[in-house]
């Protein structure tokens, strides 16, 4: 490589100076970035072993080279690992390979020569200058200056996926969907490589056809390229408002870009995000000079005939150091992918989904949550959330649509005709589940969101004595044996009953008291077992079609009694399946057909890893549909629901629409791409662990209707986020 670039040239200097000490050693560099070749040739005495990144599909190749190796050959090769990153992703990957280090007594020095410490690198991030420059503090700055130079790309707008590169990947997809199996991104980043400085798309693709590729497939993948560079640009709002403020000042606004898109296309990626009226586009392609070696400022110090500028990028060696170094004011600020790097949630950039499903997913967050590079800056990192829209479109939509489309391809290999959502916890799925279809998703299957609860069906399956006693088994209750009777299976105590004022504690006694009333609980079963079934019938559900049933976090009882009232066997779809381990081994039911997305836990289980079973009961408190617990029907087939509480679904709700939300966006902008169950259970598991902050009114929809344990001290309900399982 020629023409190195001043950055390139610091960091290996940086390097030659910093790890002199250990030239003696052999040495392996993290990172295939393009710092990386600058290291392994303008230094001079060191040995270089070999290659880490991230990418396990990257190891045995060669870059620069320098193979990638194998975490075992780096073990076996080198006792240091240099990396070779920017500032802000140094801590990332730190911490993804301080383990593996420490484990094979290997040390981890920054390119600088400074050793990587567990003290140094695990910070919470409170204490960057970045939190101390306020968006108010960048109005006056910008008023204080003449001219006003923006970068473009993570700065005035942002690309909807989680690195440019997905951008490839993207490309590669659709390729591969019309059946052409070139490795699309990895040509497509060795062709840019390649052609070096100031290179335009053009000079890209025609370096690709130089590389084999024919004619009519550059057109064609180039086209894609810009197609999608369409699809994934937005303004990044609280910029674009630093950018009007600074027309309305009557500044001269000119924005400044290294970047291989031409002026027009860049102009018409702009217009899109409604970012008009500046006075001129330096582009480096075009103006064939780059911000990276001061070039392209020195041209943009020409165009502003002395005045003072103040230049506005991402970049803290392109936008900070080398503007500084020609003279010009700056200002920085984080891209979207920064702002997760240095957030209270970072572990999701330290360990990102592998697939790109879940990497597009995390695109999408970072979009709706660091569109604003000040979002961040009154908590100094912190990530609170209190808006449904945070909550609902960057975690639990993407958690639902991962089950959702998992629960389609289900459907697809057992041949489902139907798929039955009860209430409540169905709620969000069906209607997620519409959405999908809209999309190609389960076609010909008929979604049916049907009124029913565990306390409906238990009564309407009482017909003997055993099936008395069967409704009694496992369950737990904190009250009196009449209330029991009265809210259970709404029986009126006699005036004479005494025994009705004793607390429900053993089952045996429980039954044996019930059975007192089984008269009055067999009448009062059978009307409310013609009337449910009543229900059934005006929803179509007596039948021959093959019919998969969704439950949210549950043993089988629903799905058991829907199948004793509809008189056929259904496949149970759930996103975690319960087994109570004090149950007998024999079984109160033939087994239901259960598959279960996010696994099957006891309800001892003390795992320390996070799973479904440690926040059901929050997620339930989510899952509703804007009523009560369903009760019965009553003889005009109207449901009754439970006591009100005083609790209000609005926030629940609020969060489901933005669930919806996400899902619409997701499916529609990038077509249906799987998001693995794992990745799913990282974004759940991230929005109720330590990395955020969940306040009102978004708290509000956390407060479980049938859940009071936990209460104030007023012994009113407040939200389970108060007290996690």
């Amino acid at each position: 490589m020629e023409n190195w670039d001043p950055e390139q040239r610091m960091i290996a200097d940086a390097f030659q100076k910093g790890m002199a000490p250990f030239q003696q050693e052999p040495l392996v560099l993290y990172g295939t970035g393009k710092n990386t070749p600058a290291v392994l040739e303008l230094t001079q005495g060191f040995t270089f072993a070999g290659l880490m990144d991230r990418d396990a599909d990257n190891i045995g190749k060669v870059f620069y080279g320098k193979q990638v190796l194998s975490p075992e050959d780096v073990a076996a090769s080198s006792k240091k690992i240099v990396i070779i990153a920017r500032n802000t992703i140094v801590p990332i990957i730190y911490r993804r390979i301080r383990d593996f280090a420490e484990k094979n007594g290997i040390s981890i020095y920054h390119y600088t020569g400074r050793l990587l410490k567990e003290t140094e690198q695990t910070n919470d991030a409170a204490d960057l200058d970045y939190w101390n420059h306020s968006y108010k503090d960048l109005k006056v700055a910008v008023a204080g200056h003449d001219v006003i130079s923006f970068d473009i790309f993570d700065t005035l707008v942002g690309r909807r996926v989680l690195q440019p590169k997905d951008i490839f990947s993207l490309v590669e997809r659709d390729l591969c969907r019309i059946g052409c199996q070139a490795p699309f991104a990895e040509l497509r980043i060795q062709a840019e490589k390649a052609c070096g400085y100031a290179a335009s798309l053009d000079d890209i693709y025609k370096q690709l056809y130089q590389m084999g590729i024919s004619e009519e497939d550059c057109h064609d993948w180039q086209l894609r390229e810009l197609e999608w560079e369409k699809k994934v640009v937005f303004p990044r709002k609280r910029m674009a408002e630093v950018f009007q403020y600074a027309k309305e000042l009557g500044k001269k606004i000119v924005l400044t870009s290294d970047m291989y898109l031409s002026k027009g296309k860049i102009h018409n990626l702009l217009e899109r995000c409604g970012i008009v009226g500046y006075d001129e586009l330096l582009i480096s392609c075009q103006e064939k000079a780059e911000k990276s070696d001061g070039k392209l400022f020195a041209k943009l110090l020409e165009r502003a005939g002395g005045k003072s500028i103040l230049h506005i990028g991402d970049n803290p060696f392109s936008d900070g150091e080398m503007a500084q170094s020609m003279g010009l004011d700056t200002w920085q600020v984080y891209s979207s992918y920064d702002m997760l790097s240095v957030s209270s949630i970072r572990s999701l950039a330290e360990n990102p989904p592998k697939e790109l499903g879940g990497r597009l997913a995390l695109g999408l967050l970072c979009a709706k949550l660091f569109a604003d590079p000040f979002a961040l800056h009154e908590t100094k990192g912190a990530l609170v959330l209190s808006q449904p829209e945070q909550v609902g479109y960057s975690f639990i939509g993407p958690w639902a649509l991962s089950f959702m489309q998992w629960a389609a391809e289900q459907i697809k290999n057992h041949g489902i005709e139907e798929f039955i959502f009860p209430s409540r916890d169905g709620f969000l799925f069906y209607n997620m589940g519409q959405i999908m279809q809209k999309y190609g998703y389960m076609p010909d299957v008929a979604l049916k969101y049907i009124k029913a609860s565990r306390c409906a069906l238990t009564v309407v399956s009482i017909q003997s004595e055993t099936d008395l006693k069967d409704t009694v088994t496992g369950k737990a209750c904190h009250c009196t044996k009449g209330e029991f009777l009265k809210e259970w299976f709404r029986v009126q105590p006699k005036s004479s009953d005494t025994e009705q004022w004793d607390r429900v504690v053993e089952k045996d006694l429980t039954v044996r008291y019930l059975c007192t009333y089984l008269p009055q609980i067999m009448e009062r079963a059978a009307w409310e077992r013609k009337n449910y079934q009543a229900y059934l019938q005006s929803m179509d559900l007596f039948h021959d079609r093959k019919t998969a049933v969704f439950d949210f976090f549950a043993k089988g009882t629903v799905q058991h009694y829907l199948e004793c009232q509809l008189g056929k066997r259904m496949l149970g779809l759930y996103c975690g399946r319960n087994i109570i381990t004090t149950a007998k081994k024999e079984e109160i039911w033939e087994e239901p057909d259960i598959l279960s997305a996010f696994g099957t836990f006891y309800d001892h289980d003390t795992s320390l890893e996070f799973s479904l079973l440690q926040v059901y009961l929050i997620m339930e408190a989510l899952l509703v549909d804007g009523n009560r617990t369903l009760m019965y029907f009553d003889e005009n087939i109207r449901p009754v629901f439970g006591e009100d509480r005083g609790i209000t679904y609005e926030q629940a709700l609020q969060i489901h629409k933005f669930a919806l939300a996400f899902t619409d966006d997701y499916l529609e902008l990038l077509g249906g791409e799987p998001i693995s169950l794992i990745s799913a259970n990282q974004f759940l598991g991230t929005l109720f662990g330590q990395g955020c902050q969940i306040i009102q009114p978004a708290e509000d929809a956390f407060i479980h209707d049938d859940t009071w344990e936990v209460s104030d001290e007023n012994d009113k309900p407040v939200s389970l986020l108060q007290k996690r399982i």
